[in-house]
């Protein structure tokens, strides 16, 4: 399946995925992270203009969001974007980030300045969802849309029941415009959307 058929098929699943009544309530949703504390305090954020986390509070939501999900397999693939340098505690280098969760390290794989976006709000992190282009081979043509659908539908799904329980944050999602990618050396698209994390 070439590039242009997978940025077609994109074009026409995001809409009917962000469209739907479940997540069509003015697209937000709400996140908080005290679910999350341990003995030791993990969490520094601050509520006020700058968004802030630690690495561990945002890796363990993320875990708690994604772990039964085997990415081996998956056509999806979260990604954490991440625009200013001090959104994120530890993370000192703005960019386009996956966790491996085994290896417990942030894979830089990207530059933020390769990002193609117009976005209404000030917003400085988010989930950015990419299709893990090499398994599409494993994936029968007829099939593809679906598996799609279904796979991105789980992930927004799973963080919006997080979010839902809380609400000190909200999300906002975004479509990309698909365009050329540093991903694509990664066997990943560009990422065609958005759940941006922002302050309510």
């Amino acid at each position: 399946m070439g590039k242009n058929e997978i940025k077609v098929r994109i074009k026409e699943i995001v809409p009917k995925i962000i469209g739907t009544e479940q997540f069509s309530q003015k697209r937000k949703c709400g996140i908080s992270y005290n679910i999350l504390k341990t003995n030791e305090d993990l969490s520094v954020v601050n509520f006020e203009r700058q968004f802030n986390i630690h690495i561990n509070v945002l890796v363990q939501l993320l875990y708690g969001v994604f772990k039964k999900i085997d990415f081996q397999k998956t056509l999806i693939v979260p990604t954490i974007v991440i625009l200013d340098s001090l959104t994120v505690t530890n993370v000192n280098e703005p960019g386009v980030y996956i966790v491996d969760f085994e290896g417990e390290k942030l894979v830089r794989i990207d530059d933020v300045k390769n990002l193609e976006r117009e976005k209404s709000h000030n917003a400085s992190l988010a989930i950015g969802y990419a299709i893990q282009l090499n398994n599409l081979v494993h994936v029968s043509p007829e099939d593809i849309d679906r598996r799609i659908e279904e796979e991105l539908m789980y992930m927004i799904h799973r963080m919006n029941e997080l979010v839902n329980i809380h609400g000190e944050l909200t999300c906002d999602f975004e479509e990309n415009t698909i365009k050329e990618s540093e991903l694509y050396q990664y066997n990943l698209s560009a990422i065609f959307l958005y759940q941006w994390i922002i302050n309510k």
